[in-house]
């Protein structure tokens, strides 16, 4: 698929068009098939998109189209663990996803916080609740270094 972009006297629109275009793309073309037995029965993905850009709107787009890409990737990340069923998507697996997208990414840091080590510092309702469960809960601490944002999410949620 090809598209062209207009000429616009704002690079920023230019960029913005080009990063909702990035996103939609991706984000048209999600699918949850963890439990497809027939894989091959499902649509054809998109294979390429290609954005026609004036010399003056490339290194703007290019990054807007980066940014689009990493938000919808994020997105379909987010509805994978949604969409996945619980003896699935337990505890230990968010922990191992976070992991990995701290791994992937070289300005995010994350560190799991064991139940025991939740106890010691005082997490009284995540451990209250955590207890009637067969898989261990734990705490992840995910932080942004350029913008120092953290995200904690315990039990999951």
């Amino acid at each position: 698929v090809a598209a062209a972009l207009p000429p616009s006297p704002k690079k920023e629109s230019s960029a913005a068009v080009a990063q909702a275009v990035a996103e939609a793309a991706l984000l048209s073309q999600y699918r949850y098939v963890d439990f497809k037995t027939d894989k091959e029965a499902l649509p054809t993905a998109l294979q390429s998109l290609t954005l026609v850009v004036t010399t003056q709107q490339a290194n703007s787009v290019r990054k807007a189209v980066t940014r689009g890409v990493t938000i919808a990737e994020g997105v379909c990340l987010a509805r994978d663990l949604i969409n996945g069923p619980s003896n699935k998507v337990t505890p230990t697996y968010m922990a191992q996803q976070a992991k990995a997208v701290a791994k992937k990414e070289t300005k995010v840091t994350c560190k799991v916080i064991s139940f025991n080590e939740l106890k010691k510092q005082g997490f009284g309702g995540i451990v209250a609740v955590s207890q009637g469960s067969a898989h261990p809960v734990g705490l992840q601490a995910d932080e942004r270094q350029e913008n120092h944002c953290a995200v904690w999410q315990g039990r999951h949620l």
